[in-house]
């Protein structure tokens, strides 16, 4: 299967993360990390808050090698997926809340 256009690709090993990001328990240093160790990452998930409609307070586009590209129909976000070799969740420990 092909990565979808707009995914960001790598000789190396590509790391995915697809859900919401507009919660507080999502980890944003990590994907701090992430970028400093350059390590290539596509991000599916809605750049708005669902309820709200509010933007994510956090820049995105301060990344080289995370690639944020926007929430995408289950069928769409399972072709990044499979285009991936590593999954990550992202999250926050319940005492750094």
């Amino acid at each position: 299967m092909s990565a979808p256009e707009d995914m960001l690709t790598s000789s190396h090993p590509l790391c995915i993360y697809s859900g919401y990001l507009g919660g507080s328990w999502l980890d944003w240093e990590y994907f701090q990390i992430l970028e400093n160790r350059n390590i290539c990452t596509n991000v599916v998930g809605a750049l708005k808050y669902d309820v709200t409609n509010v933007p994510i307070r956090h820049d995105i586009n301060q990344y080289q090698k995370i690639n944020f590209v926007d929430e995408k129909p289950f069928n769409e976000a399972l072709q990044y997926m499979a285009a991936s070799h590593i999954g990550i969740i992202p999250f926050q420990d319940e005492k750094n809340l």
